[in-house]
């Protein structure tokens, strides 16, 4: 791929690709709500241009395609919309495959204009908040036969209510907002298990909500009913313990959401002049505030359930800095510096011109450093980082100073995780040796802050929402490992393990469905 792709009367062209294998699609519309593509293989020869022609001559398919959707008690499934996948759709797969939608009517019939053949997999998405369902394998001849969708997860429905016991047209939960003037919300599951999720309304204290899911049930939960909360009052002083900090963000954070992974910033105040700060409705259960002061350090202090007010004393930072280079002693610039702390703290820098780097850190804190270098950007062309490191543990004295000189990798291994979803909601990390389950979320952010991050595959223009969950971890020493691939889906985490013995230079592939719908253990967030 290359990022400006030229349109010319013969088609497009494609510049400065380096020599290989590539895979080219060309797409095709015979009818409304249906596309076909064909993916053929390309070799691309060194200072050569090479002609390739995607051909859908003589493909002329069939429809409509019909069925009728019905649930796992042969109810008709009426409403919403069905979208089939026709051929072979998995990373790497060459030749015809085809993509159709269509409305559902009421009695739960459905027809696919053009089919280039049986669909393999057909998914139902309902017009109401409702789990998707899926259907996949041999699915009869398209005559109009019931397809049986089994519920593929359940649903948590819940109502939000004033203390007076009216319902609230407008909150939030987890971030988003459910827009139901009746104070009624969903929550999807897709597998048995407890989650958690907050709701916020103006004026009243966030509330937290937690309750048992399971798969193929709707089940309600008790209505929240609001509380304005208290207020709390503080202030923040310097390491001296006397002088107030102005002008300082606090965030007042849950204490499942210190490493940041739910979608929803932390509250927060600021300070004035004399470093006070105020909370209003916040609400009787134990948090956490927080303050990165930059320069004059940091602070992070348990607010019990009942406290109304508090000292916030910061802690001196501690200096990081030294030089990158590519082992023979080069200087590499441009390198980035990403520093995860417990508690949730993120330092960021980079290199200069001469490989080097200076930054503060929080004092007396565990931290890990990852470098981490950029694609390669050659006029238009994209090719992967040349070098990879692994992260490093510092925990350093208060106002103290330390020196890292990160050096690349050198290993002749590689590993490749590919994963059936969508890059916006699947992470992969690896670590060195056998590593055990987490036993706690908490334990699994300290194994996400100290894991191998995969390279930066991000070409600069694809969103990441049509990225592929595809991770890249090269330059790696044979010997043991243990791949952790995580699914952040609502009030939850899924994860699954999978150890890996790395005995060669070639790229070792591990395919994996997603872990929240493929049996991966849950983390509740």
């Amino acid at each position: 791929m290359t990022k400006s792709p030229i349109q010319v009367p013969e088609g497009i062209l494609f510049l400065n690709l380096p020599a290989g294998r590539y895979h080219v699609s060309g797409r095709y519309e015979p009818s409304v709500g249906c596309e076909w593509e064909r993916v053929i293989e390309v070799q691309v020869l060194p200072g050569q241009q090479t002609e390739a022609t995607v051909s859908l001559e003589g493909v002329e398919g069939f429809g409509p395609w019909c069925g009728r959707a019905v649930g796992d008690k042969g109810r008709a499934l009426g409403g919403g919309q069905v979208m089939a996948w026709m051929g072979e759709h998995g990373e790497g797969a060459l030749g015809l495959r085809g993509r159709c939608e269509a409305r559902v009517e009421p009695d739960g019939s459905f027809a696919l204009s053009r089919v280039t053949g049986p669909p393999v997999q057909v998914v139902w998405d309902s017009d109401k908040p409702s789990p998707t369902r899926m259907l996949k394998g041999a699915l009869g001849a398209g005559t109009g036969e019931a397809l049986v969708f089994p519920p593929e997860g359940g649903a948590l429905k819940g109502r939000v209510v004033r203390p007076d016991g009216q319902p609230v047209g407008y909150f939030e939960v987890d971030g988003y907002f459910p827009g139901n003037q009746r104070g009624e919300y969903v929550q999807s599951v897709w597998m048995n298990h407890t989650y958690q999720w907050v709701i916020d309304v103006l004026g009243f204290a966030p509330a937290l909500v937690r309750a048992q899911g399971r798969v193929g049930e709707e089940i309600q939960v008790p209505d929240v009913v609001l509380d304005v909360g208290r207020t709390v009052q503080g202030r923040v002083f310097a390491r001296n313990g006397r002088t107030g900090v102005p002008n300082q963000e606090v965030q007042l954070v849950e204490t499942f959401d210190l490493d940041g992974h739910r979608s929803n910033r932390p509250r927060a105040a600021r300070t004035d002049a004399e470093g006070r700060f105020q909370f209003e409705h916040v609400a009787g259960r134990l948090q956490y505030l927080r303050v990165d002061a930059k320069d004059q350090g940091t602070v992070l202090q348990a607010l019990e359930p009942d406290a109304s007010a508090v000292r916030l004393r910061l802690v001196p930072n501690a200096e990081l800095h030294g030089s990158v280079t590519d082992g023979a002693r080069v200087p590499l610039a441009g390198v980035g510096l990403h520093v995860r702390c417990e508690g949730g703290f993120k330092m960021n820098t980079g290199t200069d011109q001469a490989g080097l780097y200076s930054m503060n850190i929080p004092g007396d804190r565990e931290c890990f450093v990852h470098p981490v270098v950029t694609p390669l950007n050659v006029r238009d062309g994209h090719l992967p980082p040349p070098v990879s490191f692994s992260p490093t543990r510092v925990r350093l004295a208060p106002g103290s100073r330390h020196a890292l000189d990160p050096t690349p990798r050198q290993g002749a291994a590689s590993l490749k995780v590919s994963v059936e979803a969508s890059l916006e909601f699947v992470t992969a990390f690896v670590l060195p040796g056998d590593v055990p389950w987490p036993r706690s979320p908490e334990s699994l952010d300290a194994l996400i802050r100290a894991g191998f991050n995969p390279e930066d595959d991000d070409d600069g223009f694809t969103p990441s929402f049509m990225w592929g969950a595809v991770f890249h971890f090269g330059h790696l020493p044979l010997g043991h490992y243990t791949v952790f691939i995580r699914d952040a889906i609502d009030g939850a985490d899924a994860v699954l393990r999978m150890p890996v013995e790395l005995t060669g230079t070639d790229v070792h592939i591990i395919r994996s469905e997603r872990p929240g719908l493929g049996g991966g253990r849950p983390y509740t967030r």
